[in-house]
């Protein structure tokens, strides 16, 4: 029967923490290299153990208190650890369940998309929130503190700790056939944010030969692999804005030019933290003549996508025509 949610794929917010120093079967207490997510109460999952004796073993502990300081913690267990552990031993720990739906999260089928956070193990609500950027995906993951998710051909990004829970990253993916309209599902997909990529697994690929611009899709026969794209936002646009915008007549040299680069994503997006680097060269119709200079040369976008120069023609004796371009490096 449809419950009429949509339901569709799952995030789990997880950390995947150490140990700092060694801990003897029997103690209550471990260090780590990072309590920042841990709050008492929650579970935290030790191991495999290197220690010798204990290759290969794990346990669960529930965490009673943390020293913030010395990020020592203590937990509630019978009789301690079951295991000696050594540094760097891992430990990891599940905090939340992000569940992705299709249509509102009451039931109705509206389409109008829908993500819900539960606690973990507890399973109580924390918040909900609505959008179409939750419909119809795919697959999901969760790194750092981010949650990632397959939606058509696009990956979308949310830090879940911006409190207003806004896209943070968003990029086109390889995911169309080679007749330019068959979406390629992701059955799942790994962040993995050390390395700047993800990883899709996938059925099928799309691959393109350069040297005609022709795509090829090799089905994988019954096999699925995981397809490699790196982390990145697509720079879909960059435009530039004149201040003072008045080329009717030449500018004299002693005056200067307020140049503003807007750089956008293919979503419209601000793109943040690109290098941008202006150029100048006499236009085919131009006299002979001398470019100006910029200053400064590059500059980075900021938080709206801006980045800002100033441009001095030169001191030429003819009136020339020059064509400014602004490049991301």
């Amino acid at each position: 029967m449809d419950d009429g949610y949509g339901l569709g794929s799952t995030a789990i917010e997880h950390y995947h923490l150490e140990f700092d120093g060694s801990r003897l079967q029997g103690v209550s207490t471990i260090k780590l290299d990072d309590v920042s997510n841990i709050n008492p109460g929650v579970k935290l999952y030790l191991g495999p153990s290197g220690f010798g004796g204990f290759i290969g073993n794990e346990e669960e502990i529930i965490v009673l208190s943390i020293n913030t300081t010395t990020k020592e913690v203590t937990f509630s267990k019978g009789g301690g650890l079951e295991n000696s552990y050594l540094s760097q031993d891992p430990v990891t720990l599940h905090k939340s369940i992000y569940l992705f739906n299709d249509n509102s999260f009451g039931g109705t089928e509206d389409g109008a998309g829908n993500i819900v956070n539960f606690a973990y193990p507890a399973k109580t609500q924390n918040f909900s929130d609505n959008g179409a950027k939750y419909a119809a995906v795919t697959a999901a993951d969760f790194d750092d503190t981010t949650i990632s998710w397959v939606r058509s051909f696009q990956i979308l990004d949310i830090n879940i700790t911006n409190p207003n829970f806004d896209i943070s990253a968003s990029q086109e993916s390889n995911l169309v056939e080679d007749d330019k309209g068959t979406l390629i599902e992701v059955f799942d997909m790994i962040s993995d944010f050390d390395n700047t990529r993800y990883l899709k697994l996938q059925d099928r690929e799309t691959t393109e030969d350069l040297s005609t611009g022709n795509l090829s899709t090799t089905i994988f026969s019954g096999k699925f692999n995981f397809q490699v794209q790196p982390r990145g936002t697509l720079v879909n646009s960059i435009a530039m804005e004149f201040a003072p915008n008045r080329f009717v007549e030449p500018i004299p040299s002693a005056d200067t030019i307020n140049i503003t680069t807007h750089v956008r994503d293919q979503f419209n997006f601000p793109v943040f933290n690109k290098t941008i680097q202006w150029s100048a060269a006499i236009n085919s119709l131009s006299d002979a003549g001398v470019v100006g200079t910029f200053s400064p040369s590059t500059a980075v976008t900021n938080s709206s996508g801006i980045a800002a120069t100033v441009y001095t023609p030169s001191a030429t004796p003819n009136d020339i025509i020059v064509d400014i371009t602004a490049d991301v490096l």
